[in-house]
């Protein structure tokens, strides 16, 4: 096979696998902002977020500071819009983002539903950043006004982790206090997840 072949082809096998990490989001005015079976928000992403999920602590961009210097973990759901993922688990993708300084990026865990891989990729790179640890502090953050985040520390604090801290400020609250901010790059996918086939 020649290398003008070959090419196209691995572009459309990562297309194929691209699409199977989007989120199912709901459109149009009427649509519903929750899931009514599980509680987590599914549409409009972007609004003002009135109170932190149960069993969840908000914090604030100080109280992160201080946490992060104590050894928690800082977990960015920041969404990616554009992305493939190679066939060793990097992300490739045109958008940069600047977040805490020693921030994991987790760019697809946030949404209201999750597709059987993504939620492979939040509880694999969970046990790998915790060390299988539930018990070690993680402060899940996006922007402000983001339910990302809130859907992703309820959903940490549901998989059994017990100190879980919601950065409801996120990167613009960490801004405005005139902390760092510095260039991320997605977790990389553990090794062997169960990726979808394609056909």
């Amino acid at each position: 096979m020649t290398g003008s072949r070959l090419i196209p082809e691995i572009g459309a096998k990562l297309s194929r696998l691209l699409l199977l990490f989007l989120p199912a989001m709901a459109s149009g005015s009427d649509a519903p902002l929750f899931d009514p079976a599980t509680g987590y928000r599914v549409a409009q992403y972007r609004a003002v977020v009135p109170a932190p999920p149960a069993g969840v602590q908000q914090v604030g961009a100080k109280a992160v500071r201080d946490l992060a210097q104590a050894g928690a973990i800082l977990l960015d759901v920041f969404p990616l819009k554009h992305y493939e993922i190679d066939e060793n688990g990097a992300w490739i993708t045109p958008d940069s983002h600047a977040s805490l300084p020693g921030a994991v990026w987790l760019p697809i865990v946030g949404w209201g539903q999750l597709t059987p891989a993504q939620e492979t990729y939040l509880r694999q790179s969970l046990t790998q950043v915790t060390a299988g640890d539930k018990t070690r502090a993680l402060v899940v953050f996006c922007q402000l006004d983001c339910w990302l985040s809130w859907n992703a520390s309820r959903r940490i604090a549901e998989y059994g982790h017990n100190q879980v801290f919601w950065f409801s400020g996120g990167v613009d609250e960490w801004n405005s206090e005139g902390f760092p901010l510095k260039s991320v790059v997605p977790y990389p996918m553990p090794p062997d997840p169960p990726r979808p086939s394609t056909p």
